[in-house]
Protein backbone atom coordinates (compact mmCIF):
# COMPACT_ATOMS: atom_id res chain seq x y z
CA UNK A 1 0.00 0.00 0.00
CA UNK A 2 2.43 2.38 1.22
CA UNK A 3 4.73 1.48 -2.44
CA UNK A 4 1.29 2.15 -4.40
CA UNK A 5 1.13 5.33 -2.55
CA UNK A 6 5.00 6.88 -2.94
CA UNK A 7 4.67 6.09 -6.59
CA UNK A 8 1.68 7.70 -7.12
CA UNK A 9 3.86 10.87 -5.19
CA UNK A 10 6.09 10.25 -7.41
CA UNK A 11 4.12 10.07 -10.91
CA UNK A 12 2.44 13.59 -9.89
CA UNK A 13 5.78 14.77 -9.31
CA UNK A 14 6.98 14.10 -12.70
CA UNK A 15 3.98 15.07 -14.29
CA UNK A 16 4.38 18.10 -12.07
CA UNK A 17 8.19 18.80 -13.30
CA UNK A 18 7.00 17.87 -16.59
CA UNK A 19 4.22 21.06 -16.94
CA UNK A 20 6.64 23.38 -15.37
CA UNK A 21 9.19 22.61 -18.17
CA UNK A 22 6.58 22.96 -20.95
CA UNK A 23 5.45 25.77 -19.67
CA UNK A 24 5.96 28.95 -21.73
CA UNK A 25 8.12 31.29 -19.91
CA UNK A 26 6.75 34.70 -18.65
CA UNK A 27 7.24 37.92 -21.05
CA UNK A 28 7.38 41.15 -20.20
CA UNK A 29 4.81 43.73 -21.03
CA UNK A 30 4.18 47.18 -20.45
CA UNK A 31 1.01 49.21 -21.32
CA UNK A 32 1.02 53.28 -22.18
CA UNK A 33 -2.45 54.25 -22.38
CA UNK A 34 -3.16 57.55 -24.54
CA UNK A 35 -6.23 59.77 -24.60
CA UNK A 36 -8.94 59.27 -27.17
CA UNK A 37 -10.04 62.47 -29.05
CA UNK A 38 -6.24 64.22 -28.86
CA UNK A 39 -6.02 64.27 -32.59
CA UNK A 40 -3.37 66.30 -34.05
CA UNK A 41 -3.44 68.12 -37.40
CA UNK A 42 -6.81 67.76 -39.45
CA UNK A 43 -8.19 65.51 -37.10
CA UNK A 44 -9.77 62.95 -39.53
CA UNK A 45 -7.39 59.30 -39.14
CA UNK A 46 -6.68 57.03 -36.75
CA UNK A 47 -6.83 57.93 -32.72
CA UNK A 48 -4.47 55.77 -30.58
CA UNK A 49 -6.07 54.61 -27.25
CA UNK A 50 -2.48 52.82 -26.16
CA UNK A 51 1.04 51.30 -26.47
CA UNK A 52 1.79 47.73 -25.79
CA UNK A 53 5.53 46.85 -25.70
CA UNK A 54 6.68 43.18 -24.88
CA UNK A 55 9.48 41.62 -24.65
CA UNK A 56 8.78 38.22 -26.35
CA UNK A 57 12.69 36.63 -25.61
CA UNK A 58 13.95 36.99 -29.55
CA UNK A 59 11.92 39.48 -30.32
CA UNK A 60 10.44 42.46 -29.27
CA UNK A 61 6.17 43.35 -29.94
CA UNK A 62 4.77 46.42 -30.57
CA UNK A 63 0.94 47.14 -30.76
CA UNK A 64 -0.41 49.93 -31.32
CA UNK A 65 -4.69 50.29 -30.06
CA UNK A 66 -7.01 52.33 -31.89
CA UNK A 67 -10.05 53.98 -31.45
CA UNK A 68 -11.44 52.02 -34.59
CA UNK A 69 -8.88 48.85 -35.28
CA UNK A 70 -11.09 48.98 -39.17
CA UNK A 71 -8.10 51.80 -39.58
CA UNK A 72 -5.34 49.04 -39.21
CA UNK A 73 -4.81 48.70 -42.88
CA UNK A 74 -4.88 52.37 -43.73
CA UNK A 75 -2.41 53.55 -40.75
CA UNK A 76 0.88 54.92 -41.78
CA UNK A 77 3.42 56.54 -39.69
CA UNK A 78 6.67 56.17 -38.00
CA UNK A 79 8.04 54.23 -34.61
CA UNK A 80 11.08 55.48 -33.17
CA UNK A 81 12.98 53.45 -30.89
CA UNK A 82 15.69 54.41 -28.24
CA UNK A 83 18.28 51.38 -27.56
CA UNK A 84 21.26 53.35 -26.57
CA UNK A 85 19.63 55.67 -24.46
CA UNK A 86 22.56 58.79 -24.77
CA UNK A 87 21.79 62.07 -27.01
CA UNK A 88 25.06 60.98 -28.57
CA UNK A 89 24.21 57.42 -29.83
CA UNK A 90 21.25 57.89 -32.19
CA UNK A 91 19.69 60.48 -34.57
CA UNK A 92 16.98 63.03 -33.67
CA UNK A 93 13.76 62.62 -33.64
CA UNK A 94 10.94 63.05 -36.07
CA UNK A 95 8.18 62.55 -33.81
CA UNK A 96 9.69 66.01 -31.77
CA UNK A 97 9.24 67.54 -34.31
CA UNK A 98 5.81 66.88 -35.49
CA UNK A 99 3.68 66.15 -32.40
CA UNK A 100 3.14 68.83 -29.70
CA UNK A 101 5.56 67.40 -27.22
CA UNK A 102 9.01 66.24 -27.45
CA UNK A 103 9.87 62.53 -27.14
CA UNK A 104 13.33 62.88 -25.57
CA UNK A 105 14.13 59.95 -27.77
CA UNK A 106 17.76 60.00 -29.29
CA UNK A 107 16.52 57.29 -32.30
CA UNK A 108 18.72 54.16 -33.22
CA UNK A 109 15.72 52.49 -34.86
CA UNK A 110 12.56 53.30 -36.87
CA UNK A 111 10.01 51.33 -37.91
CA UNK A 112 8.98 52.78 -41.07
CA UNK A 113 4.89 52.11 -41.43
CA UNK A 114 4.93 54.74 -44.54
CA UNK A 115 7.16 51.73 -46.93
CA UNK A 116 4.87 49.06 -44.93
CA UNK A 117 4.09 45.77 -47.63
CA UNK A 118 2.00 43.29 -46.82
CA UNK A 119 3.16 42.35 -43.70
CA UNK A 120 6.67 43.26 -43.95
CA UNK A 121 7.92 46.79 -42.39
CA UNK A 122 11.20 47.92 -42.96
CA UNK A 123 13.45 48.95 -40.12
CA UNK A 124 16.30 51.58 -40.67
CA UNK A 125 19.04 52.39 -39.01
CA UNK A 126 20.18 56.03 -37.53
CA UNK A 127 21.24 56.52 -41.05
CA UNK A 128 17.94 55.71 -42.47
CA UNK A 129 19.30 52.28 -44.22
CA UNK A 130 17.14 49.79 -44.23
CA UNK A 131 18.86 46.97 -42.05
CA UNK A 132 16.11 44.36 -42.14
CA UNK A 133 12.04 43.86 -41.34
CA UNK A 134 9.39 43.53 -39.07
CA UNK A 135 6.29 41.86 -39.34
CA UNK A 136 3.49 43.92 -38.91
CA UNK A 137 -0.42 41.99 -38.65
CA UNK A 138 -3.71 43.01 -37.80
CA UNK A 139 -4.87 42.58 -34.36
CA UNK A 140 -8.38 42.91 -32.30
CA UNK A 141 -7.78 45.98 -31.22
CA UNK A 142 -5.35 47.62 -33.88
CA UNK A 143 -2.05 46.40 -35.27
CA UNK A 144 0.97 44.96 -34.02
CA UNK A 145 5.15 45.22 -35.62
CA UNK A 146 7.31 42.57 -34.26
CA UNK A 147 10.70 43.27 -34.49
CA UNK A 148 13.72 40.89 -33.66
CA UNK A 149 16.36 41.92 -31.48
CA UNK A 150 19.07 40.96 -33.96
CA UNK A 151 17.91 44.16 -35.62
CA UNK A 152 17.55 46.08 -32.33
CA UNK A 153 21.21 45.66 -31.83
CA UNK A 154 20.73 44.81 -28.16
CA UNK A 155 19.08 41.67 -26.31
CA UNK A 156 18.21 43.44 -22.83
CA UNK A 157 18.15 46.86 -21.20
CA UNK A 158 16.17 49.52 -21.29
CA UNK A 159 14.89 51.16 -24.71
CA UNK A 160 12.48 54.02 -25.35
CA UNK A 161 9.58 54.04 -27.98
CA UNK A 162 7.21 56.55 -29.28
CA UNK A 163 5.41 56.32 -32.50
CA UNK A 164 3.07 58.86 -35.07
CA UNK A 165 0.38 57.73 -36.66
CA UNK A 166 -1.83 58.71 -39.40
CA UNK A 167 -3.65 58.64 -42.63
CA UNK A 168 -2.44 58.73 -45.58
CA UNK A 169 -0.20 62.03 -46.34
CA UNK A 170 -1.40 63.74 -42.66
CA UNK A 171 -0.36 62.63 -39.13
CA UNK A 172 -3.39 62.33 -36.24
CA UNK A 173 -1.92 61.58 -33.54
CA UNK A 174 1.37 60.66 -30.96
CA UNK A 175 1.51 57.92 -29.19
CA UNK A 176 1.89 57.91 -25.99
CA UNK A 177 0.94 61.52 -24.90
CA UNK A 178 -0.81 61.57 -21.94
CA UNK A 179 0.07 63.78 -19.01
CA UNK A 180 3.61 64.23 -19.01
CA UNK A 181 4.65 60.85 -20.95
CA UNK A 182 6.00 61.46 -23.94
CA UNK A 183 7.89 58.36 -24.69
CA UNK A 184 7.41 54.25 -24.02
CA UNK A 185 9.69 52.51 -22.01
CA UNK A 186 10.59 48.68 -21.31
CA UNK A 187 13.22 46.77 -20.13
CA UNK A 188 14.13 44.07 -21.98
CA UNK A 189 15.33 41.00 -19.99
CA UNK A 190 14.64 37.85 -21.49
CA UNK A 191 17.18 36.66 -23.02
CA UNK A 192 17.01 35.28 -26.98
CA UNK A 193 17.09 31.63 -27.20
CA UNK A 194 18.83 30.67 -29.99
CA UNK A 195 20.10 27.31 -30.87
CA UNK A 196 22.98 26.93 -33.29
CA UNK A 197 22.53 25.62 -36.35
CA UNK A 198 23.38 21.92 -36.73
CA UNK A 199 25.23 21.51 -40.08
CA UNK A 200 24.43 18.13 -40.94
CA UNK A 201 27.59 16.15 -41.66
CA UNK A 202 28.13 13.29 -44.57
CA UNK A 203 28.76 9.69 -43.81
CA UNK A 204 32.49 9.15 -45.63
CA UNK A 205 30.97 6.71 -47.66
CA UNK A 206 28.07 9.46 -48.76
CA UNK A 207 30.90 11.56 -49.34
CA UNK A 208 32.77 8.91 -51.55
CA UNK A 209 29.49 8.72 -53.61
CA UNK A 210 29.26 12.43 -54.25
CA UNK A 211 33.09 12.93 -55.56
CA UNK A 212 32.20 9.69 -57.73
CA UNK A 213 29.33 10.93 -59.35
CA UNK A 214 31.30 14.80 -60.11
CA UNK A 215 34.23 12.57 -61.40
CA UNK A 216 31.56 10.81 -63.74
CA UNK A 217 29.96 14.35 -64.40
CA UNK A 218 33.16 15.72 -65.14
CA UNK A 219 34.44 12.52 -67.61
CA UNK A 220 30.86 12.84 -69.57
CA UNK A 221 31.53 16.81 -70.15
CA UNK A 222 35.44 15.95 -71.00
CA UNK A 223 34.39 13.37 -73.51
CA UNK A 224 31.61 15.95 -74.96
CA UNK A 225 33.73 18.54 -75.64
CA UNK A 226 36.34 16.12 -77.56
CA UNK A 227 33.65 15.35 -79.74
CA UNK A 228 32.89 18.83 -80.64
Amino acid sequence: MNTLRGRQTFGTGLVLLACLALAPPAFAIEVFDDPTGDLIGLGHGPDATALLAEDQGNTLRLSIELTDPGMATETVGLIEIDTGQSPQSGATSRISLLCPKATGLTVNRTIDLFARHGSAVPVLDAADDIIGYAHWEPTDTGFSVTVDKILLGLDTGLIGVAAIIGYADEATDCVPDGGDMTHAGITLNTAPDRSPVAVPSLHPAALLLLFSILVIIGRQRLQRDRRQ
